[in-house]
């Protein structure tokens, strides 16, 4: 478990290197007829106003495939509704099933929707700039009896460039609905269309950009210029775990080049080619846990961030985390947390629950919504965290009291109870101080584990049991 390290191919770039997939079978083996043609110009689009996540982006897509596979509006459109010609329709349990959204709650689908019609995007070409909405109107039909033959459809509307831009698309990158259905985070989705997008490319490599214009396109959000993101956490939190999840789940494989100024990363670029297999897949997609949903939105998590947070980082992982924020807010001993949404935030992020503490809040949690690799990840946390207490330990005073102090101005240290932080002034090391200090100083040393390194954590312990 060495701590990780980058290859330098020039004093220019960087690349960093993907782990090779376990292969399952053939790519042919994929059976899936639903694909839709995305324009290029429509990939990529940077957000100016609003937010895409997860289920507002598979949603997105699976309008653009009903509309081309439609091609005229008003088709099934409602009699009893004036104006319906105008719009496209689809049965919602459709679109539901299409994004793998297995609730019955359509309140979070229709703030999904409701997300779409509030983002504005910027598109850029050589020739044209616009600005516009990527939705103009949607709404949902209830018909007045129930049964088979009797459900609720949707109904939507582009603006008119979008409409002519997605319709009509002259370049365009076709994508399969089956695919976009197996991510668990927004920003894997779009990194996978737009390297897919790069796929033909002779030289396999995708357009050079700053990296801030990456996150934007990756993140759906656009920056906050009083409060702009670092590279070192947007690559460490976000990029490399969209990597892992494009290179496991799709027909492609993608490395990351980053162009240097010195010792600083300016831009980005990312090498693309196909792959001639891929591991097993089910169209299942993650399941959206209406009552995670509930207790996440408590805390002021909007609900479609909430899905994100879910798909990136797992049931046990938010459950967890969550269990610990409200056992935090729950404590008399404790000072009042100012903003519990952002701590819960960092906590899910950061994995605040990665100690002692971590082991004890899963054994309470159902066993049959822990995947084994999430299973396997917190093993990994846990062993990663006891070595980083051994390393602790064996370096000098001034290096420990240096790393103590700045624990000593994290949200983490903040969280432990006051008869602690006494007891370490008085010189004692409690095990609750010390799973605290060696959980931050595993996040400060460490990248999120990959795919890989889960797997060859897992061989090491077969072979140790041997």
């Amino acid at each position: 478990m060495a701590r990780r390290s980058r290859t330098a191919t020039s004093d220019q770039s960087t690349v960093l290197a993907v782990p090779e997939q376990r292969i399952l079978f053939e790519l042919d083996d994929v059976n899936d007829e639903k694909h839709l043609s995305k324009a290029n110009d429509a990939i990529g689009l940077r957000v100016k106003a609003g937010q895409l996540s997860l289920l507002s982006r598979k949603i997105f897509n699976i309008l653009v495939f009903h509309a081309q596979q439609q091609q005229t509006p008003g088709q099934g459109a409602p009699a009893d509704f004036p104006g319906s010609e105008q719009y496209y329709w689809v049965p919602l349990n459709e679109v539901a099933k299409d994004a793998n959204y297995n609730s019955k709650d359509v309140d979070v689908l229709k703030r999904a929707i409701t997300e779409l019609a509030a983002v504005r995007v910027i598109q850029e070409t050589q020739t044209l700039w616009r600005t516009e909405g990527l939705i103009a109107s949607a709404l949902i039909h209830v018909p007045n009896k129930r049964g088979r033959g009797h459900e609720s459809i949707l109904g939507f509307m582009f603006p008119p460039g979008v409409q002519e831009l997605l319709l009509q698309p002259s370049h365009y990158t076709k994508l399969s609905l089956f695919y976009q259905g197996q991510f668990r985070s927004g920003v894997s989705l779009a990194l996978y269309e737009l390297t897919l997008r790069y796929l033909g490319n002779p030289s396999k490599l995708t357009r050079r950009e700053p990296w801030q214009w990456w996150f934007s396109c990756l993140s759906g959000t656009p920056i906050d210029p009083e409060s702009p993101p670092e590279y070192k956490y947007f690559k460490s939190r976000t990029l490399k775990r969209a990597m892992d999840e494009v290179n496991a789940l799709t027909n492609i494989r993608i490395g990351l080049i980053e162009h240097k100024k010195g010792r600083t990363v300016q831009d980005l670029q990312f090498t693309v080619e196909p792959s001639d297999r891929i591991p097993q897949l089910e169209d299942t997609g993650p399941v959206i846990d209406v009552d995670l949903l509930k207790r996440l939105m408590k805390f002021g998590v909007r609900d479609t961030e909430a899905i994100d947070l879910i798909g990136t980082y797992g049931h046990a992982t938010v459950t967890a985390n969550l269990e610990l924020t409200e056992k935090r807010m729950r404590s008399n001993g404790l000072a009042k947390l100012k903003t519990p949404r952002a701590y819960l935030k960092h906590a899910i992020r950061d994995n605040y629950a990665a100690s002692e503490e971590l082991e004890k809040s899963q054994d309470q949690a159902p066993q049959a919504q822990m995947t084994p690799m999430e299973k396997l990840r917190i093993s990994f946390i846990a062993a990663r965290t006891a070595k980083v207490g051994s390393d602790f330990n064996r370096m000098s005073q001034e290096e420990q009291a240096a790393l103590i102090e700045q624990f000593e101005q994290t949200e983490r240290f903040t969280a432990l109870p006051e008869t602690v932080k006494t007891k370490f002034k008085q010189g004692e090391r409690t095990p609750l101080w010390e799973n605290s200090l060696w959980s931050w100083l595993s996040t400060l040393w460490y990248e999120e584990p990959t795919t890989e390194d889960l797997i060859d954590f897992a061989a090491e312990q077969v072979t140790q049991k041997k």
